[in-house]
């Protein structure tokens, strides 16, 4: 009987947890839909965008808390892998017909700091090798690139980036002869230096990590951007041919624009 009374005076007395509560986890379940998404609600016929066609998409709820702040995406095949800047995992298949299918959640197994606040699983980029299946991801406020083994498994090397801000990791693969060369392209989305008030300098530091990244062999390059007044890079994809493409964005209370460079 003490000891019962003992039990129920602490839970009466001792005070709940009342610390930073922890960042939101997908649960094991996957719950989600697709809906069909066009480019102007006020026009839903419209397909073209200046010199882009829409051919189509989807905008994805579900109920759970976390769901939704995805800034990465990789598709493979009908594969769609998404990943959010608190480190949650978003995977299903999608065909012609917009459906999706095999909705799987998952979370960072690893990370910056202890994976208790969002900080710590600010994950901003996402690209693989798919020679080997490692996945890569860029963490913003750590400024680190991580290497994942396949399937999101296992936290792997880190690099810890020279650059403040948005690290977007694009994994390049070329091969010369039996040398494969690789190479990350790390973006710093800097605001606009401005001096006395007046903008002095808008061009963009961006970092070119020769060789894997949580290599010690690796070596950092640096090179500079200039992008249009306003305009901040914000992701970059290697096309199939080979060249870049930059998506620079420009959002304010009165308008918002995008703007992308090859």
């Amino acid at each position: 009987m003490r000891i019962l009374l003992s039990v129920l005076l602490i839970l009466l007395f001792v005070p709940s947890w009342s610390g930073e509560p922890r960042l939101a986890l997908f649960p094991p379940t996957a719950e989600m839909a697709a809906h069909r998404a066009v480019i102007d609600p006020l026009a839903p016929g419209r397909v073209k965008l200046g010199g882009l066609t829409f051919l189509g998409g989807v905008y994805l709820t579900g109920p759970a808390p976390a769901f939704g702040g995805f800034s990465a995406m990789m598709v493979e095949g009908d594969r769609f892998t998404l990943l959010s800047d608190g480190g949650n995992i978003l995977s299903f298949r999608m065909g012609a017909d917009w459906q999706v299918r095999e909705p799987r959640f998952a979370n960072l197994p690893d990370g910056p700091g202890t994976g208790w606040r969002k900080e710590d699983r600010d994950s901003e980029s996402l690209t693989h090798d798919p020679a080997t299946g490692q996945l890569w991801i860029g963490f913003e406020r750590a400024n680190e690139i991580w290497r994942f083994a396949p399937g999101f498994a296992r936290g792997g090397g880190t690099r810890r980036t020279a650059d403040d801000g948005r690290v977007a990791g694009e994994w390049r693969r070329r091969i010369a002869g039996a040398v494969a060369r690789r190479r990350f392209i790390v973006l710093a989305e800097d605001q606009d230096v401005k001096r006395n008030g007046v903008e002095t300098d808008r061009r963009q530091d961006r970092a070119v990590v020769r060789g894997r990244p949580d290599s010690a062999e690796a070596a950092q390059l640096r090179v500079r951007l200039s992008p249009a007044k306003g305009f901040l890079p914000t992701d970059i994809v290697e096309l199939p041919d080979g060249r870049l493409a930059v998506l620079n964005r420009k959002a304010s209370l009165r308008e918002g624009s995008l703007r992308c460079w090859r």
